[in-house]
């Protein structure tokens, strides 16, 4: 599925008109915005139509995966949205993330988390949508993953990294300078303007990012 889609589900109190136009979106909010009354409004037109006295405009069928039996329902989903409320926990898992790749659905994930708060298996598909070129791609899928298995050792604990130190963790073959050229070539890339003494002194890059945030 390909293509920028309105959609309106509404019933006698609540009107909700949105666009759809990416393989995956996450429906972000704060508790009590309307998040699961959305979902809860599109599961009551799947179950009753209108008997429901929910309608849905929509070029394309509107359906909600919850947690019985995701994993057959899904199966059976073709050319739809998929909504998905934050309260089934499988659309965390690696299994949910293998089985929507390559499917022709567009999913609709609502959560108070923010994005970075899903697994990466889960995020990547997302974040890839928004990268075009191949050589990013590969940036980004590496980074992402080097820093979901080392962010908390980083963080938490005062340790001496080293190539050897690095490598033990991931398992894998890889250099603090190969890391540090995927960061700065996604920091070139996402058009953040930095200078060369940034790239060769910590204090001068804290200082910068300091800087940024206050403004």
């Amino acid at each position: 599925m390909k293509g920028k889609y309105e959609i309106v589900v509404s019933d006698k109190r609540l009107q909700y008109k949105f666009t759809l136009e990416r393989n995956f979106t996450i429906l972000r909010g704060d508790s009590a915005t309307g998040k699961t009354t959305l979902i809860s409004m599109i599961y009551a037109y799947q179950r009753n139509q209108a008997g429901s006295g929910v309608t849905i405009q929509s070029d394309k069928k509107c359906v909600v995966l919850d947690a019985v039996n995701w994993q057959i329902n899904l199966k059976q989903i073709k050319d739809s949205f998929v909504f998905i409320d934050e309260g089934d926990s499988f659309v965390k898992s690696d299994e949910f993330a293998n089985a929507i790749r390559g499917t022709d659905n567009y999913y609709v994930i609502a959560t108070r988390a923010s994005l970075f708060a899903l697994p990466y298996s889960v995020k990547e598909p997302i974040l890839m949508q928004y990268v075009k070129e191949d050589n990013l791609k590969d940036a980004v899928a590496d980074i992402r993953r080097i820093e979901e298995k080392i962010r908390n050792l980083a963080a938490h604990q005062i340790v001496s990294v080293t190539n050897e130190s690095i490598q033990k963790i991931l398992n894998e073959k890889i250099t603090i300078e190969k890391i540090f050229k995927y960061i700065q070539t996604l920091t070139i890339a996402s058009s953040v303007k930095t200078d060369k003494e940034c790239w060769e002194s910590y204090d001068r890059m804290n200082e910068y990012i300091i800087d940024k945030l206050s403004r």
